[in-house]
């Protein structure tokens, strides 16, 4: 119950501070779809036209590292303005401070978590076949995916969310120990 009480917490939070969230975020997700027009996102949403490209040598590689590397770099920044908006209420104008070394340890701890992720899903794949070959062989491909997607998804997106939790304390730059935060050095002593 406490994680839906959670959930309802996280929701309200967007829905009630909609004018702070579109200041967050607003500016930048234009950023991203005016690069991705720019670049014709088109073309890699459309798979035909994509391998069209790519048999006749024309796909446009460094268009699409620009506008994944701008979707990334945009989508840390407006994850780390939303954590400390809404844990330091710490307001922006239209757009939010870059703060590129929180966004640089935000993108790597979710990377620790990803690699962490991969091994787990990988035995939980390797579990769901003992349950899922069966289903699928005697023709239940329904029953098979719903119990494939429920033994591999339920551990990894538990343990991810898990894992998640010490994001905000990262876009805040403090290290979370337990239910207290403390900054480095917090709790030395000084002498007289």
């Amino acid at each position: 119950m406490k994680g839906l009480r959670i959930f309802r917490h996280s929701v309200r939070q967007v829905f009630g501070n909609f004018a702070a969230a579109l200041r967050v975020s607003g500016i930048l997700y234009l950023v991203q779809a005016a690069v991705g027009l720019a670049v014709g996102v088109s073309a890699f949403t459309d798979r035909e036209a994509m391998q069209g490209m790519m048999r006749r040598g024309e796909f446009p590689w460094l268009g699409f590292l620009v506008v994944l590397v701008v979707a990334i770099v945009t989508s840390l920044w407006i994850a780390v303005a939303w954590h400390r908006y809404v844990l330091k209420a710490e307001q922006s104008g239209v757009v939010p401070p870059f703060r590129g070394d929180r966004i640089i340890a935000y993108f790597g701890k979710s990377l620790l978590i990803f690699v962490i992720l991969i091994p787990i899903a990988f035995v939980m794949v390797i579990v769901a076949s003992v349950f899922v070959g069966p289903l699928a062989m005697s023709g239940m491909m329904m029953a098979a995916a719903v119990v494939g997607a429920f033994v591999i998804y339920l551990p990894v997106g538990v343990v991810g969310l898990r894992l998640s939790s010490i994001l905000p304390g990262v876009a805040l730059g403090e290290l979370i120990l337990g239910s207290r935060a403390r900054t480095p050095g917090a709790g030395a002593q000084v002498s007289r």
